[in-house]
This record gives structure tokens, C-alpha cells and sequence, in this order.
């Protein structure tokens, strides 16, 4: 489980499995890193094209898309519409093959761990950092109350909901992308922000700003997104923060699955 917190806290157990040196003293094993492996479907292995090629056609797009805003980012998942774009382009307009080959012998040092969730958090409440809350649900969307559950859509993560700015760029915790896509993908039909502690005004606000930038750029059509804030708890204060246009479509939810709309009281 990659859950960005400092390296030092790591010690070896196993092959491919760590224990973490936290609070309550246990030897709690967990997994981390781990590799992804992808199937080659389009016989695309060794094709390549330019970082150009990609952001001109991404240009086209008037907001801000994970792959143009990586700058000073530790990882970057980018949206489904990101990724048919440059999978049309290593199709189709490729700069250029290399030989995948290698001829260097690889030895593994024995069989590979697989990855498996339950060597990560067993709860929300467990997690920590709020980064370490976002890596757990996306590895393992079951730590999220059913309805929350991503149910076979493409999960993003970090994903900019936001005008084009110098710095301080809002970008939404999780989000969901369906097939019943919007702006070809590059727009989420469902965000999530997390916290792990109490939200309050700057989660209420936030997520406004979110729904403020979407329905300037696709006016009516933002309507269709949902918007969940995912915390332990809400202050008392938090529906206040929420203009009457936005309550019905911002929900809270609790780390007990409890839900209920922002209504202002």
C-alpha cells in the first residue's frame, strides 16, 4: 500500500511486505510498493510520440487536465478521455517504434507477493495522512460506504477542478468517470472530497468552488455530477457555507455511511 507517508517509518518483514512503525506498537504488515502490470491490447509496446503531440490536442480542452498541470506532483493518474487521446495518437500518429526487447537475462529472487487489500488500512479511521485516506480508498474502493463504491467506473485521483492558475490549483480527491462520459471524459461524473478529521468551512467551500468552476464551463450539464464530501464528522456550521443552488447537489457522508444533503437550516 503506497500511502506517501515517510519512508523511514518502514522496516522489511518479508519479501515485498513492510511493517509500519505506528502508534499502537503492533507489527503491522502491509504492502508497499507495489507494480501494475498492463496488458498490450493494440500491439502499441515500443510505439512512442511527443510530450507536443499530446498537450496540442489536449489543448483543445478551455480547464486544466491532470497530464498538463503534473508540475511538482509525486504521481499523476490521468482521465479517461486523457487516456483515449493518447492511445489514438500511439495508433495513429505515432513518432516513432522501439524495439521492446531486451536481451538481459531477469531473475526474480522468488515468486511475486501479490498485492492484496487487506494489508492496508482496515477502516477510513485508520488512515493518515489525508493522502494515506485517498490511496486507500482508490486501491480499495470497499472502505467506502456501497454507494460510494466506483461499481466498474475509471477511478482518477487529484484530478484539477479549477480555472488555469499559477499555484494553489484546486484539485478534487477522487473522482469517477462512467461511460455516460462528460467532455469525452476529461469531466468526472461523480467527486469526492476527503477528510480525515471533522469538516468544516474550508471542505464546504471548496467543493463549492468546484461546483462554481463547473457549471461555468458546461453550464446545465454540470447538473448531472454528483458531489460528495467524505469526512468522521461535519461541523454545525458546515451547511451554512453552501449557497441554496448547490444544496441539493452536495452531500454529506459520514465515515458511518450516514448521508444527507446539504440543506441549509
Amino acid at each position: 500500500m503506497w500511502d506517501e507517508s515517510k519512508r523511514d517509518r518502514y522496516g522489511g518483514v518479508d519479501p515485498g511486505l513492510f511493517t509500519v512503525d505506528d502508534e499502537d506498537g503492533k507489527d503491522d504488515g502491509v504492502c508497499q510498493p507495489f507494480l501494475l502490470r498492463f496488458e498490450d491490447e493494440r500491439d502499441l509496446a515500443g510505439t512512442y510520440l511527443t510530450s507536443d503531440q499530446l498537450y496540442f490536442e489536449l489543448g483543445e480542452y478551455p480547464y486544466p487536465l491532470p497530464s498538463n498541470t503534473i508540475s511538482g506532483m509525486g504521481f499523476c493518474t490521468i482521465t479517461p478521455g486523457e487516456t483515449e487521446t493518447m492511445l489514438d495518437l500511439l495508433e495513429n500518429e505515432p513518432e516513432g517504434h522501439i524495439e521492446p526487447e531486451s536481451h538481459e537475462d531477469v531473475e526474480l529472487q522468488g515468486d511475486p507477493v501479490p498485492y492484496l487489500p487487506e494489508y492496508s488500512v482496515d477502516s477510513p479511521e485508520d488512515a493518515n495522512p489525508e493522502s494515506h485516506l485517498e490511496a486507500a480508498v482508490t486501491e480499495n474502493p470497499s472502505l467506502l460506504p456501497e454507494f460510494l463504491r466506483p461499481d466498474g467506473a475509471a477511478i482518477c485521483r487529484q484530478v484539477p477542478i479549477s480555472p488555469f492558475k499559477p499555484r494553489d490549483m484546486d484539485e478534487a480527491d477522487v473522482c469517477y468517470f462512467t461511460e455516460d462520459t462528460i467532455q469525452d471524459g476529461t469531466i468526472p461524473n461523480t467527486v469526492i472530497e476527503l477528510k480525515n478529521k471533522r469538516a468544516g468551512k474550508a471542505a464546504a467551500t471548496q467543493v463549492v468552488r468546484y461546483l462554481r468552476w463547473l457549471h461555468k464551463r458546461l453550464g446545465s450539464e454540470a447538473d448531472e455530477i454528483d458531489v460528495y464530501v467524505y469526512a468522521p464528522s461535519f461541523t454545525g456550521t458546515f451547511n451554512g457555507y453552501i449557497p441554496k443552488e448547490f444544496t441539493d447537489q452536495i452531500q454529506k457522508v459520514d465515515f458511518t455511511g450516514r448521508r444527507q444533503l446539504t440543506l441549509s437550516e
